[in-house]
């Protein structure tokens, strides 16, 4: 007695190939939307430890690193190999720090700003190197804005939405979402330490 192997048709082929395409297509987004949504819950922890940082940081030395009239931060791309060569935002997470672009000992432009080298914030070895940054998971910096002397309140102009924003915190830092995404466009929502991801509109 033989036994005939059953071959598969060209259409069951092709079917079972459309299913598997089918369920590729619908499984793939619920991925990249999980990806998104960790992204967004880690920029959010990621300002809210900058923003806690900068309430150790005036606790220890009744002042913040720098006067910030605007928010500053927001940019990528690297940063400079001196503290005096580096910008407002770059130089706050450094004297966060406790350290200096490089390991170098930053100088005199150093010395007024984080005198005892405390660490209030830990950034991974790679934004500690000469020409790194602090940096979102989209590979921009977050914006840090902090109240004027004697004010315990925050205001200021979301930078894509024109919006204007008060907190009730003595500081605010916040990330516009994926910049590949209409979120970074229209700046229509935030990764914030006072609130998480936010709407703006």
């Amino acid at each position: 007695m033989t036994t005939e192997r059953k071959q598969f048709t060209l259409i069951e082929v092709l079917a079972v190939v459309a299913i598997i395409g089918l369920l590729a297509a619908l499984v793939f987004p619920m991925v990249g939307r999980s990806r998104e949504k960790a992204n967004e819950t880690k920029a959010a922890a990621g300002a809210n430890t900058i923003a806690i940082a900068l309430k150790n940081y005036k606790t220890a030395y009744q002042k913040y690193p720098v006067k910030t009239a605007d928010p500053v931060g927001g940019t990528n791309g690297a940063g400079a190999t001196t503290f005096a060569g580096l910008n407002d935002y770059d130089k706050i997470i450094f004297a966060l720090c406790g350290t200096y672009p490089g390991g170098g000992d930053g100088g005199n432009d150093f010395k007024g700003v984080n005198r005892k080298k405390i660490s209030f914030l830990e950034l991974p070895p790679e934004y500690m190197k000469a020409g790194g940054f602090f940096a979102n998971p989209w590979g921009y910096r977050y914006y840090i804005k902090c109240a004027d002397p004697g004010k315990n309140t925050v205001e200021f102009t979301a930078p894509k939405s024109g919006k204007t924003i008060k907190v009730g915190s003595e500081v605010a830092v916040f990330s516009e979402l994926n910049p590949k995404g209409s979120d970074f466009k229209d700046g229509s929502r935030l990764a914030t330490s006072w609130g998480g991801v936010i709407d703006v509109k």
